[in-house]
């Protein structure tokens, strides 16, 4: 049997993502599960908020230290995904 509480169990195994959710920002940080979270863009879906996605996830972002941030809006999603980002070279 399992002995681990509902948040832990959540904390270890589930993975979430959002494009427009203030509430649920909050809800991850008051559960202490920004490791967890993951911002989306959905474009280039009409319900997503292209073409003002960079600025409102900075937005909804806004109470979380510079570390969390980078884990929400990147971070999160390289570990969870194990990639890293190609990064442009500036060829001089």
């Amino acid at each position: 049997m399992d002995e681990r509480l509902p948040t832990q169990i959540f904390k270890d195994q589930i993975f979430t993502c959002f494009f427009y959710d203030f509430v649920g920002v909050k809800a991850m940080m008051d559960l202490g599960a920004v490791d967890n979270m993951l911002i989306e863009m959905d474009y280039p879906h009409t319900d997503s908020t292209w073409p003002n996605s960079l600025k409102l996830a900075h937005e909804q972002v806004v109470d979380l230290t510079d570390e969390e941030k980078w884990k929400v809006l990147a971070g999160n999603a390289m570990r969870l995904h194990n990639f890293e980002p190609a990064y442009p070279t500036v060829e001089v």
